[in-house]
């Protein structure tokens, strides 16, 4: 998965390089500052695919489990239920200190619940966070 976007995304990085570069732009202009934003908001994705290993659990043909892992800041322990509430996020706090608008992982564990799978998460503060799919329903 990681290459299938590294490679698009590599060659807008590499085309907003050569733009900025041979186009002799002011800095101060609105096309060198829109531009700049293509190259942060790049390379800003190009971190977080770099960031993110995906595993598949399987005996034989039959997929059990979906874990998504990455090295991230961790969720305190305390926290961990509380990232799965809606406009949560990992801190807790009403100012945001990373980006999302908290409802990606309760709007996940929803679709998870209907289709009878569960989302977990085990964190480890400052090392990262693995999220598990199962899709096999709990006994």
């Amino acid at each position: 998965m990681s290459h299938e976007f590294r490679t698009p995304l590599n060659s807008v990085l590499g085309f907003t390089n050569v733009l900025l570069k041979k186009m002799k732009l002011e800095p101060g202009s609105r096309e060198y500052h829109l531009l700049q934003r293509i190259r942060l908001n790049g390379m800003h994705l190009l971190d977080l695919v770099n960031d993110l290993r995906v595993r598949v659990d399987a005996e034989g043909r039959t997929v059990r489990r979906i874990l998504v892992e990455d090295t991230g800041v961790g969720v305190p322990p305390g926290r961990i239920e509380m990232i799965f509430l809606a406009f949560e996020q990992a801190d807790g706090a009403k100012a945001r200190a990373h980006a999302g608008s908290g409802l990606g992982l309760a709007i996940s564990r929803a679709l998870c619940e209907l289709m009878r799978m569960t989302l977990s998460v085990e964190s480890v503060l400052g090392k990262g966070s693995t999220f598990t799919i199962s899709l096999t329903p709990p006994p």
